[in-house]
């Protein structure tokens, strides 16, 4: 199980999403659009599953910004872990 931790001190040229205790690089999606787009989409669509389920899940961009995504809002809000 990885931590909030581990992904807050990820360093990858693309973006990485956290939900359920996963850390996922999205360097496989393509452009640097794409993985934002399909990291938010892959976090809503896993969010209450798997062996923790949580409501809330974030992408980090290659810049470092990070941001939440809820099942709550369709919406990725910025976050500070």
């Amino acid at each position: 199980m990885e931590t909030q931790e581990g992904f807050k001190n990820t360093d990858s040229p693309n973006h990485v999403v956290f939900y359920n205790g996963k850390i996922v690089d999205m360097g496989y999606s393509g452009s640097q659009k794409d993985q934002f787009k399909y990291g938010c989409m892959r976090i809503y669509d896993n969010l209450g599953t798997g062996k923790t389920p949580t409501n809330i899940g974030f992408i980090k961009t290659p810049s470092g910004e990070i941001y939440e995504i809820s099942r709550d809002s369709r919406r990725a809000k910025k976050a500070i872990l």
